[in-house]
């Protein structure tokens, strides 16, 4: 089978994912060799709004590895390493652990010196995957420093390193890591090291203004609906989750991805 057909089969899916209602609209891209060879849209963004190659997508979990990135870069700058202890970089997440939630364990919890920055990484630090339900308020829209204060006291799971466990709350541990070491907001650091050397502006934290309009509904999301709609509400824009909350296009998403493919080296 040839590359095209490859692709039109591909595209050909796509449509009838959206003519059997299975999602509002789609959109994908393949690059090769630094270009953009090959887009295909299919349905709408949200009613009356068609899907184009520059729309925005809730990128959920892709956000991490953008974050992890941004986390890299502090570490090829000389402002922490891999190995160091977390405790030593964030004082805050030692101290102020919730004895109160049902899985706290005394005995976990004196090795949270030993929670190393590459193993939060890894997700086998030992914390958990997130809150527990119902912990946070979100009806009352709490901002991003609130629910990172929540996520930091959360106590282990597991002794770090020992369980593969994936981790909103770990990604949360390194985003007040970084906004530690460079004593600057987290996205402004992102922005600085990481989307602006690669020439991005279709992957955004916080949008405003005219660039909503570009973004995709997400229709299945947790409190859909409400004022702390995930993906869809101006809170959860605003509150730019690191390790779930911005938006970009598959253009754009694909030529972040090729930087890590061996090789390749340029910015």
């Amino acid at each position: 089978m040839t590359q095209s057909s490859q692709f039109m089969s591909i595209a050909r899916s796509i449509e009838e994912w959206v003519a059997d209602e299975a999602v509002p609209g789609a959109s994908i891209t393949i690059r090769h060799r630094g270009e953009t060879v090959a887009e295909h849209v299919a349905g709408e963004a949200r009613p009356g709004e068609p899907i184009t190659p520059g729309t925005l997508f809730a990128l959920a979990s892709v956000t991490k590895p953008i974050a992890a990135s941004t986390v890299m870069s502090c570490v090829e700058d000389g402002l922490f390493a891999l190995d160091d202890p977390v405790v030593r970089l964030v004082p805050e997440f030692e101290g102020s652990v919730d004895e109160t939630v049902e899985w706290y364990d005394p005995a976990l919890e004196a090795l949270r010196p030993d929670i190393t920055v590459r193993q939060l990484l890894s997700h086998v630090s030992g914390l958990p995957e997130d809150l527990p339900a119902s912990y946070l308020n979100f009806r009352t829209l709490p901002d991003l420093e609130t629910w990172t204060d929540t996520m930091l006291r959360m106590p282990l799971r597991a002794a770090p390193g020992s369980t593969l466990r994936y981790s909103n709350v770990g990604l949360a541990v390194l985003s007040r890591m970084v906004e530690h070491a460079t004593r600057s907001d987290f996205w402004d650091e992102t922005q600085q090291r990481i989307l602006d050397p690669l020439g991005i502006d279709e992957i955004v934290a916080r949008p405003q203004g005219a660039i909503v309009e570009q973004i995709a509904d997400v229709v299945d999301g947790a409190r859909h609906g409400s004022a702390s709609a995930a993906y869809n509400s101006e809170w959860w824009r605003m509150t730019a989750i690191p390790w779930g909350g911005i938006y970009g296009s598959p253009r754009q998403i694909a030529r972040f991805a090729e930087m890590f493919l061996p090789g390749r080296s340029d910015p």
